[in-house]
């Protein structure tokens, strides 16, 4: 039986209606053949695999259950108070202590006649409630749940609303995450050959029973004629040594990078237009990086390098 994420989704009176649509949403952008009493979503991706279920803030595992908390969706409608959420979310933290923070997404629904973008109360209350996320470590995100909401922004590079959900969701490294198998391969290799350069090169000891050559009946060897090629081929093992030990560094500063984004915005010195923006060229950077490790060719004509079955 493999491992699930487990991400709950909730929210105060009221939001039943918006969750329901969500939840059939996500289930049809990320479809699962699984049978479950929760909404199971198979999210999948060129790199990884990995099995999710939704479950509500008062759902209980048995003890024996092979999951692991991956975070929370908590949905409100966007008339709702952000400040009555607190008690709602502390509830959830107290009650099941080992909530995840893998993804927190704090989603506010409305139909385009709920809200005055250009009012004044509306950048004061969407002030207010990135700080309260970025107090809890949440993302905040408005949802459009009409049915041209739900279809719109898909296209766009900077995606808002339902697109970014669905974004977010795709993009997290989840704990139930499997790499595909081709791309398990090339890391490997990968490790492997910084493995066999890090180790010492063992000397040739002559065996016992040989018979040492006098240094005056040593034959002497001619001088080679083909250094030039020697030296051609010793510089280009070189160079892709010196490019390995790049990769590796520039991957590191990457991780750096995402630590310290986090770090920010827990601690409120970013905005949530800025956060997004960092994580957005971190990401590009890091997806440069995994291009130049090889992890951007595909294996089929689909483009999919996963097998869903491989995770079953």
């Amino acid at each position: 039986m493999s491992c699930k994420s487990s991400l709950r989704i909730g929210g105060p009176f009221g939001s039943e209606t918006s969750i329901s649509i969500l939840q059939k949403e996500l289930s049809g952008h990320f479809p699962s053949d699984e049978q479950s009493s929760t909404t199971s979503l198979q999210i999948t991706n060129k790199y990884f695999g990995a099995n999710v279920e939704l479950v509500p803030f008062d759902h209980t595992y048995s003890s024996d259950s092979l999951h692991k908390e991956d975070g929370i969706l908590l949905i409100f409608p966007c008339k709702t108070q952000i400040d009555t959420l607190t008690d709602l979310h502390n509830t959830l933290e107290s009650t099941v202590p080992e909530v995840g923070d893998t993804l927190r997404l704090c989603i506010s629904t409305h139909v385009p006649s709920d809200i005055d973008t250009t009012s004044k109360l509306y950048e004061e209350t969407y002030s207010q409630r990135v700080l309260w996320c970025l107090d809890r470590g949440y993302e905040y995100i408005e949802v459009d749940i009409t049915e041209g909401g739900l279809r719109a922004g898909f296209d766009d590079r900077e995606k808002d609303g339902f697109a970014r959900v669905v974004e977010a969701m795709n993009g997290t490294v989840w704990s139930s995450a499997v790499m595909g198998k081709s791309k398990a391969s090339i890391a490997q290799t990968l490790l492997n050959s910084c493995d066999d350069e890090n180790q010492p090169v063992k000397e040739e000891k002559p065996k016992a029973n040989e018979d040492k050559i006098p240094e005056t009946e040593k034959p002497v060897e001619s001088p080679s004629t083909d250094c030039s090629e020697n030296n051609i081929v010793s510089d280009k093992k070189e160079d892709n040594e010196d490019q390995e030990e790049d990769l590796f560094n520039n991957f590191e500063q990457m991780v750096n990078e995402a630590k310290r984004i986090r770090e920010a915005s827990h601690s409120g010195n970013l905005t949530d237009e800025e956060r997004r923006a960092r994580a957005g060229n971190a990401a590009e950077m890091l997806m440069g990086l995994l291009g130049q490790m090889g992890f951007d060719e595909e294996d089929d004509d689909d483009g999919s390098s996963y097998d869903s079955n491989s995770n079953q």
